[in-house]
């Protein structure tokens, strides 16, 4: 319960409370030239009993917050969120779908991955930053013939960037003839920053798809000159 009065409110029913209070009493009140009051009993005991109550409610509005203070509601301070913060998360390719069919059986490439440091197995991305100037490629291979023809090409949309072609046995194990498993590694490199879009890394071996890939550089950056074609498994821009 609270109660809240104006100091001349409280006053004023005071006063007000205090003569009808004392014309119930005696009957007739005088203050200054005005003199208030009836003889009829029942309609003083009625005035009495009203300015009774205006006097009590004046007097509680004098007294309640003295004995009842009124006690603040502590503030809870607001908190801020703090804006998100979106930052490029390594993911660990699972193959989920069937192995490409060729001609020669078992002949696969598996495990891509794509990194912004040399890759070790838990920090392959499938999307890098503006401007990135290079990304570390890795992949493993199986049963792939000797002197089989290779080909891998890195493509924006319809526009070709580079084309590397040459004889699988010069880029994997040139003075071996077995079809031995092992791990490709090269390097996807552009001074100037790799144009912004949707990536892809092709590879065939023998005229077959054995690999390919989309990799998306984010932002607006449209530098795009193209490597141009190589004679052998890798070579710089």
């Amino acid at each position: 319960m609270e109660i809240h009065m104006d100091a001349t409110v409280i006053l004023g029913m005071l006063t007000l409370g205090i003569i009808l209070l004392l014309v119930g009493l005696v009957g007739k009140v005088k203050a200054k030239e005005i003199e208030v009051g009836t003889n009829n009993k029942f309609v003083r005991a009625i005035i009495g009993i009203f300015g009774l109550g205006l006097t009590i409610l004046a007097l509680l509005g004098i007294f309640y917050p003295v004995f009842f203070p009124v006690v603040p509601t502590p503030s809870v301070p607001s908190t801020v969120t703090p804006a998100p913060t979106y930052t490029l998360a390594p993911t660990q390719e699972i193959i989920t779908t069937a192995p490409i069919l060729t001609s020669t059986p078992g002949m696969s490439i598996f495990n891509f991955q794509a990194c912004l440091n040399q890759c070790n197995g838990l920090n392959s991305f499938d999307t890098f930053p503006e401007k990135t100037k290079i990304i570390y490629l890795q992949w493993q291979y199986q049963n792939i013939p000797a002197h089989a023809t290779y080909k891998r090409t890195t493509t924006l949309g319809s526009r070709v960037w580079a084309t590397f072609t040459t004889n699988w046995d010069d880029c994997v194990y040139p003075n071996s003839s077995s079809p031995q498993p092992g791990m490709e590694a090269h390097t996807f490199t552009e001074p100037n920053g790799i144009a912004s879009g949707v990536w892809t890394i092709t590879v065939e071996i023998n005229g077959e798809v054995l690999l390919q890939k989309n990799l998306t550089v984010l932002g607006n950056w449209n530098y795009f000159d193209p490597a141009g074609l190589f004679t052998s498994c890798s070579g710089k821009h």
